[in-house]
């Protein structure tokens, strides 16, 4: 707002009834301007403060699905001690391949039986369902006294694009994959060949679970990864 004051020659006796509009044009004028200023003074004087609060766990969720070991038929317990830690807590455990465990979902299953040499893979997801981690540990099969070779398995290339190929030292039977939430993406049985080529030109990239199944019923797991 513009403040203006009258001249004191508008002020004059002759000019009658126009002093005293002027007069009153002056007085309204001027607490106009006052109580502009005065909203000014409020309005810059005026604190605003923005409080912003971030809830995150103490520390990161860290999965453990302990160390390599070698299955002679006797119970072994995996997972480390504990198996997860950080996070939010309240953790859900899954196993795989679940065929082998007494409980897939508990922190700490027992293999209660192997035919071959197996990675399992350890999935756990926080309380929240904000963070899932996932660790594997190998398990290698002793054929003990009856002399039969331990199922072994190459995987070539890794990573890889329009196809696998799965070596091994003993008759495979078939391949399956899923991808590293469970889901079942392919199966293709094998016959009377110890090498096979796996086509997985329509899969997407990313990671998958190759589970190599041999004749004796016995099973190997590679996770690989296709790039494009």
């Amino acid at each position: 707002m513009r403040c203006v004051l009258l001249s004191d020659c508008d002020l004059r006796p002759e000019n009658g009834r126009k002093n005293s509009f002027a007069m009153k044009k002056i007085l309204s004028r001027a607490l106009l301007c006052a109580a502009a200023g005065l909203l000014c003074v409020h309005i810059a004087s005026a604190q605003h403060s923005l409080i912003l609060s971030v809830d995150q766990p103490e520390s990161p969720l860290t999965v453990d699905a302990g160390a390599d070991f070698r299955f002679d038929g006797t119970a072994v317990r995996l997972g480390g001690e504990p198996a997860a830690r950080g996070g939010y807590g309240d953790y859900t455990y899954r196993w795989e391949p679940a065929e082998y465990l007494d409980d897939p979902a508990a922190p700490n299953p027992t293999v209660t039986r192997l035919e071959g040499s197996v990675t399992f893979v350890l999935t756990v997801r926080d309380a929240q369902g904000l963070c899932e981690k996932r660790d594997e540990v190998h398990a290698e099969f002793s054929a003990g006294s009856a002399g039969l070779p331990a199922p072994e398995v190459t995987a070539f290339p890794n990573p890889f694009s329009d196809a696998v190929t799965f070596a091994s030292n003993v008759q495979m039977q078939a391949v399956t994959v899923t991808d590293m939430t469970g889901k079942h993406i392919a199966q293709e049985g094998i016959s009377q060949s110890e090498n096979f080529r796996f086509n997985t030109g329509l899969m997407a990239p990313g990671l998958y679970l190759f589970s190599i199944r041999f004749t004796d019923g016995s099973t190997i797991v590679k996770k690989l990864c296709k790039i494009h």
